[in-house]
């Protein structure tokens, strides 16, 4: 299960500041890490409406890359002050859910306006943004080895649309101040019985891909051989 997303809008020829930020993102992995998993990497042909736009001449500005991210702050931030410190460009983050961050690309298809789409969300919304057409192809030469498939897990876009960075599992936390560990629900089954009913929390899955990932994951379970759609 894919946890997160990079990506770069289409200047129809990839900058320099594109080329050094994928290199360094892949960079901060090491190749053993390919083995346990863990996020998404996507080269988005067109980043969207950001909170601050480009003009003409800084579309092509060298010395600074935009950056699309559903991330916490710190984390953006630990990134991209790494990334300066190493390059020399200079960041600008723009924070925003992973469903948002899709509907953008949507929006400024035909005129991007920013260099990267780092996310989270699982691997969902860069197919669907390859199907879109949205994202551009890119091969990290240090990385070509990246195999398409891994058994039965998808490892990468076959036209490397969308690259991964590692693969995470998905869980639930509980508060062992309010409950006991001997009383929480030990299967998906027992999660969803109805005295649970007002104490679970998480994200709006219509605001983020993470959440729709897991409501997707827990629909599947009830298709053969735990249920059918009649089953609703």
């Amino acid at each position: 299960m894919y946890g997160g997303a990079f990506a770069v809008p289409p200047l129809n020829i990839f900058s320099n500041q594109q080329y050094l930020m994928f290199n360094f993102s892949f960079n901060l992995l090491p190749v053993k890490r390919w083995a346990v998993g863990a996020a998404v990497l996507a080269v988005a042909c067109s980043l969207t409406a950001c909170s601050r736009y480009f003009s003409d001449g800084e579309a092509q500005n060298a010395n600074k890359v935009v950056v699309l991210t559903p991330f916490p702050n710190a984390t953006a931030e630990e990134l991209a002050t790494a990334f300066t410190a190493e390059t020399g460009i200079q960041v600008e983050q723009v924070l925003d859910s992973t469903t948002k961050i899709l509907a953008r690309l949507r929006i400024e298809k035909r005129n991007p306006r920013g260099d990267v789409w780092y996310s989270g969300g699982g691997c969902i919304p860069f197919m669907t943004a390859v199907k879109e057409d949205l994202l551009a192809p890119y091969i990290p030469k240090e990385h070509s080895q990246i195999p398409e498939k891994r058994g039965n897990l998808t490892m990468r876009d076959k036209s490397w649309r969308w690259l991964p960075l590692a693969i995470v599992s998905q869980g639930y936390c509980y508060n062992p101040q309010v409950m006991p560990y001997e009383k929480i629900p030990k299967t998906w089954d027992e999660l969803a019985l109805p005295k649970w009913k007002g104490q679970i929390e998480m994200w709006d899955p219509a605001d983020s891909g993470t959440s729709m990932l897991f409501l997707a994951a827990a629909i599947q379970r009830y298709k053969k051989p735990n249920g059918d759609e009649s089953a609703g």
